[in-house]
């Protein structure tokens, strides 16, 4: 009875709904990310008193389902000195270089199928980009 009603609920839920709470959950999982890692904001209160917040508060914010709003996004990641929310350019920025050390090899398709024309080290057939890591000595050679 229980799992028919569930699948009722889980029917009327909307494409908006679902996204909506789907990025509520990101941004949450991001904000307790940076709590764990920063050296003085590092947990619900503290934020909170960072914030002029009651942790309740904070604590619907971070249940995934309350809209935080951009507003208190952007006071959250003035408190923390940290992006939450990146625009385009800044996720361009930030990931399109390949990390120090490592080469990118872009796998070219076909019509929906892998060119195995060109072997790609490190492929493994699921993957459309793999990084090699580069012999700093030996820039043209890779482990």
């Amino acid at each position: 009875m229980a799992s028919e009603i569930f699948e009722r609920l889980l029917k009327e839920v909307t494409p908006e709904e679902s996204q909506f709470v789907e990025k509520n959950v990101a941004i949450s999982r991001q904000v307790r990310h940076i709590l764990a890692v920063h050296p003085t904001i590092n947990s619900q209160k503290a934020l909170a008193e960072a914030l002029g917040k009651e942790p309740s508060e904070i604590s619907k914010w971070l249940s995934g389902l309350h809209n935080i709003g951009l507003e208190n996004i952007t006071k959250m990641e003035v408190a923390l000195g940290r992006d939450i929310i990146l625009t385009d350019e800044q996720a361009r920025e930030r990931y399109e270089k390949p990390a120090a050390g490592y080469q990118v090899f872009q796998v070219s398709r076909y019509k929906g199928k892998v060119d195995n024309s060109v072997h790609y080290p490190g492929w493994s057939g699921k993957r459309n980009i793999t990084y090699t890591p580069i012999d700093e000595k030996n820039p043209g050679s890779s482990h």
